[in-house]
């Protein structure tokens, strides 16, 4: 089995496939950001794209590698000074699936969006996470800025519960269902 760590985009507008070579990866015990080469082999796993609705309500077509005003700003990972309600890192968050050791895994990464060059990198979290799993479903809430991670599976058992994901503070809460059980 070859699982892959590479990133591709589709652009829509010309149906053409483009290698995210321009990553770079942050992790939290370096300060400096190091180039990704092999990406994170990942199969299976979860993602959705998490941006603020201007991006996209205007007609506005989406550049993966907009450039913003301060990219001398450095991500600060785990410190999240909010003054208002917004999105610090929008982009493709990425939940789970199963490692190029096809072992089941609950990491969590972002890949930063919207800026040049783009970052990759596992935000400091709060709270229990799910346990290790692939395939879930994996949604983002604009209103309320959570993401959803329903079901999935690991190699014993199908999974049918809910997590939530804060995205303001990237801090884990569990929903306690109640009513008939509806595993996916």
């Amino acid at each position: 089995h070859n699982v892959l760590g590479d990133f591709m985009a589709l652009d829509l507008n010309t149906l053409r496939w483009m290698n995210l070579s321009n990553i770079f990866y942050k992790t939290r015990s370096h300060k400096k950001l190091q180039k990704l080469n092999n990406g994170v082999p990942r199969v299976y796993h979860s993602s959705c794209l998490v941006i603020k609705s201007e991006h996209y309500q205007k007609g506005n077509k989406l550049n993966i590698y907009k450039s913003l005003d301060k990219l001398d700003e450095e991500i600060n990972l785990g410190i999240m000074d909010k003054e208002h309600f917004e999105i610090d890192y929008e982009g493709i968050y990425i939940f789970g699936g199963l490692d190029e050791n096809l072992i089941e895994t609950n990491t969590f990464f972002i890949l930063h969006c919207f800026r040049n060059p783009l970052i990759f990198f596992e935000p400091k979290m709060k709270g229990t996470p799910p346990s290790p799993r692939y395939m879930a479903s994996m949604n983002f809430n604009e209103i309320l800025n959570f993401i959803t991670i329903y079901g999935g599976k690991d190699s014993k058992q199908i999974f049918g519960d809910l997590f939530i994901l804060d995205i303001m503070n990237f801090h884990w809460l569990q929903v306690e269902l109640f009513g008939t059980r509806i595993e996916r």
